[in-house]
């Protein structure tokens, strides 16, 4: 049955892992590979093994289940996964054939997960996740700015990387959200607009 193979399991996973890398957990391989090539985030590319653009939308539907809960807006589609309490990851798939999109006009411009606490996923080359503060993300991404309709996100909108934060934040907020999406063509989704959308899926 497909699940999160890559992107899921390896967060239940890592403890086992520790320092043995994605060789071996309890006696199994995981995935092949360094770390850094299934729990890294390089902005404007990848979260893990999901990764933006039109290869994106055939790589998405190896590894995942069917979405729990799904909307539109005028652009194209919202998919959203939960799983436990704390954890959500969710997707924006976009018709643009003019855009390279490949023969079916489909491709991801969003990927981004919600998380109130340090998430193994990590920006490549820095230790930058969910649960690392606005300080420390504005070190590394000065670039990030409050978004117009949505100041709790700020979004580096030139590397392709956004983080949301508690309204009203402070430098000490830790991140709740994290999303990459195309460079220079700001994409982002709110947690509040995740959780409705995971409220419509929830009332089916």
């Amino acid at each position: 049955m497909k699940i999160f193979a890559t992107f899921l399991t390896s967060i239940a996973a890592v403890a086992a892992l520790g320092t043995a890398g994605p060789a071996a957990a309890g006696g199994r391989r995981i995935c092949a590979g360094p770390p850094v090539q299934w729990m890294g985030i390089p902005p404007g590319a990848r979260i893990g093994r999901f990764h933006l653009g039109p290869s994106g939308i055939e790589n998405l539907k190896d590894q995942t289940t069917k979405p729990y809960a799904t909307g539109s807006d005028e652009s194209g589609t919202y998919q959203a996964w939960k799983w436990e309490q704390d954890f959500t990851f969710f997707v924006h798939e976009v018709r643009d054939t003019a855009s390279g999109a490949g023969s079916s006009g489909v491709s991801l411009d969003l990927i981004g997960f919600t998380y109130p606490h340090d998430a193994v996923y990590r920006v490549i080359g820095t230790s930058i996740s969910t649960g690392s503060t606005l300080e420390e993300i504005s070190k590394k991404f000065p670039g990030a700015q409050p978004v117009a309709n949505a100041p709790a996100v700020y979004d580096d909108v030139q590397q392709g990387i956004a983080f949301e934060f508690e309204k009203d934040a402070t430098p000490q907020s830790p991140c709740i959200a994290l999303m990459v999406h195309l460079p220079g063509q700001s994409r982002i989704m709110t947690l509040e607009q995740v959780n409705e959308l995971l409220k419509k899926g929830s009332d089916r």
